[in-house]
């Protein structure tokens, strides 16, 4: 069964008339200021719904073919309704990148939990695995994040002489990645979903939350001091 979307959960984003607003101020200000500013507006739908695609799974393996084609029908984004701040498609597409997220993580600590042995850390591959297209099948798909998995601990070990620790050190690793996906909340999600539309523009703009602003502002003691669109 491929992903499709699960509104239900805390983690996803939910659309909300506000988030319509907000998202429509933050186009606003970017097309106002960005040096980049209308070149959304001259793509097709599909080369904006592609570009957000290979910003948000740049390495390939967190969606299978099926469901690229599934997003590639269902749920379209133009220029018009980034303007107007109508992003539920975009959303949709990062709740199912989300889902993706959570399902990796949950192979991997199912991995994990077979020993280093079972890691197949010899399956050819030493340098970083980079994948030109997207996965076959959900098959492929796991047969990837099993080699990303090896490498990530083969990474790790060959730096290392106690194998053992180094092994209970690496799960402990992924558990709290486990432990930081489960603590996402949907005002997370609503920012990382933001900040990878914004990349479509340039890599050095970004939207920062009212509440992350403040934490930020606060702990740097930076009040007054910007360099990332905030709008509240």
């Amino acid at each position: 069964v491929s992903l499709e979307p699960n509104n239900s959960q805390d983690q996803s984003v939910q659309f909300t008339l506000s988030q319509e607003k907000l998202s429509q101020e933050i186009i606003r200000k970017i097309e106002e200021g960005s040096i980049r500013k209308g070149m959304l507006k001259a793509l097709t739908s599909q080369e904006i719904q592609s570009k957000f695609l290979t910003a948000l799974d740049p390495s390939r393996i967190y969606f299978t073919k099926a469901d690229i084609t599934l997003i590639q029908q269902e749920y379209p984004i133009t220029f018009k309704d980034i303007e107007s701040g109508k992003l539920r498609n975009l959303f949709n597409i990062y709740n199912l990148y989300q889902q993706a997220l959570l399902a990796k993580n949950t192979y991997d600590l199912k991995r994990l939990q077979l020993g280093a042995e079972k890691l197949d850390v010899y399956r050819g591959k030493t340098a970083v695995v980079r994948y030109v297209d997207w996965a076959d099948s959900l098959d492929q798909r796991e047969d990837r994040w099993s080699d990303l998995l090896a490498e990530d601990y083969l990474e790790i070990a060959t730096q290392q002489h106690n194998l053992d620790k180094v092994f209970d050190r690496f799960k402990e690793r992924y558990k709290l990645k486990a432990q930081a996906l489960s603590e996402q909340t949907s005002e997370n999600n609503y920012q990382a979903a933001m900040n990878v539309l914004l990349s479509l523009y340039d890599d050095r703009t970004q939207y920062i939350s009212p509440v992350d602003n403040e934490k930020f502002s606060t702990e740097y003691n930076l009040v007054g001091i910007g360099f990332a669109s905030n709008v509240q």
